[in-house]
């Protein structure tokens, strides 16, 4: 008579392990939610090609009567992102099958999860801070010699070279409304920032925390709040620090301040971001099944698509 055994993994419950994986991993991807979405289709390539094409020089030379002028050639950049596979597994023994009271499979698929959403996160925050377009607070000339905090002043400089760019803001005007103690919020760039950050930030001039927003639509759940210069923050404990770094040894923390378009994020067409892969005892080369293992792989790749649109800002 055919059995079924717990060294199974019948096909509902590999979908269940999927979601189970997935969602414990989408809520910490925080630093591809603002990035161009794009797909390689799959059985064609790891490399994928983003093009600009340049704006033109404006022309203020009137037109003579009768006289074709030369006109202009079309420019374009070329931008190439190729996608890197991540991953990662957990092993577990017959003998944690038999003796464990925990549902086993189950916690490694959301510890898994935990550990694929943070890996991909990092991943893309590291390309991201790879920019060339930076500012040290205070206006000092290099990372080793950052010692001060977030200012107004730092702010409204990055803000400004970023409009001087003509990088347009991601969000639209929050209107104001009759409730007490809310306050409309101008077109913003995003940022990202470190958790340690956000006092900083609350502490400056102009600062309004989400629970102040007029209205709470389009507040995302990492959200801290806003400065009225146009700049609305994202808050992870992903932000990148650069350890050690800045003055008499600080660590550095890197806000990205950036307007649409800034950067493109990359998965293969058809592709689950994340894959669960669940093993059950006796795969491979497990001849007394003794061995289970339950893991999870991913194929992404982020790229600056423009480097004058996004700013590295750090602080002490």
């Amino acid at each position: 008579m055919a059995e079924t055994t717990t060294t199974q993994v019948p096909a509902g419950v590999q979908a269940f392990y999927d979601r189970n994986l997935l969602e414990r991993a989408v809520p910490s991807l925080v630093h591809d939610m603002f990035g161009q979405r794009r797909n390689i289709p799959k059985n064609n390539s790891l490399t994928i090609k983003f093009r600009r094409y340049n704006a033109l020089a404006a022309n203020v030379t009137p037109l003579t009567e009768g006289v074709t002028p030369a006109g202009k050639q079309l420019g374009v950049t070329d931008i190439t992102a190729t996608l890197a596979q991540l991953g990662d597994f957990v092993t577990l023994t017959d003998l944690v099958n038999m003796t464990v009271e925990d549902a086993v499979i189950t916690e490694a698929t959301e510890v898994l999860g935990d550990q694929a959403g943070d890996s991909v996160d990092q991943y893309i925050r590291d390309i991201l801070n790879t920019g060339t377009n930076v500012y040290y607070a205070a206006a000092v000339a290099a990372r080793v010699n950052v010692a001060a905090t977030p200012s107004v002043a730092d702010v409204k400089a990055i803000i400004t070279a970023l409009k001087g760019q003509n990088a347009k803001p991601h969000t639209q005007l929050i209107q104001g409304s009759n409730k007490t103690n809310t306050y409309p919020i101008r077109p913003s760039f995003w940022a990202i920032t470190h958790t340690d950050k956000i006092e900083d930030y609350e502490d400056l001039a102009g600062w309004k925390g989400v629970e102040e927003y007029a209205s709470q639509g389009t507040v995302d759940v990492n959200e801290a709040g806003a400065l009225k210069n146009g700049v609305r923050f994202i808050q992870t404990t992903n932000g990148k620090v650069f350890t050690g770094a800045g003055a008499a040894g600080v660590d550095v923390y890197s806000t990205l301040i950036f307007g649409k378009d800034a950067y493109g994020v990359v998965s293969l067409k058809g592709q689950r971001n994340v894959e669960t892969i669940v093993k059950p005892l006796g795969s491979g080369d497990d001849p007394l099944n003794q061995r289970a293992t339950v893991g999870w792989k991913a194929l992404v790749t982020a790229k600056i698509l423009n480097d004058n649109h996004m700013m590295r800002y750090e602080t002490a």
